[in-house]
């Protein structure tokens, strides 16, 4: 009868869940780049949010790293008036480069994920420029 028809629910929720990947929001503390901060800064790994505020000429990167965990996504807004942000994933999810640039421009967002694999670009407020 029905007897197995949870089992073959579970089993394909699990294999629904092995092989998609689902966003995941770090809840942390944003972490504010600044011009303290000095010329690069790498991501904390513990927030989704990454803003850099009052930064200066001094800026010149955002290395984002390899994240824990398959789906987490960080969103990189930049709310200075006059200076872009690079960022240099050092995995890109491209088989054919090792990593990418992107230079989110002032008052502009961008919207990263990671797979597991590497980061995807997946979204910007406004000019991204890949490298």
């Amino acid at each position: 009868g029905l007897s197995g028809l949870p089992l073959i629910f579970i089993t394909k929720t699990i294999m629904a869940l092995e092989n998609n990947i689902f966003p995941l929001f770090l809840k942390g503390d944003p972490q504010v780049l600044n011009a303290a901060t000095g010329t690069t800064e790498s991501w904390n790994g513990t927030s989704s949010l990454v803003v850099a505020d009052g930064i200066d000429a001094s800026i010149t990167a955002f290395t984002l790293g390899d994240a824990e965990l398959p789906g987490t996504m960080v969103v990189l807004r930049n709310v200075t008036s006059t200076y872009t942000v690079k960022v240099v994933t050092t995995t890109d999810f491209r088989v054919d480069d090792d990593n990418e640039d992107y230079t989110v421009a002032d008052n502009e967002d961008a919207t990263f994920m990671w797979t597991g694999a590497g980061w995807v670009l997946l979204s910007t407020g406004g000019t991204v420029v890949s490298s």
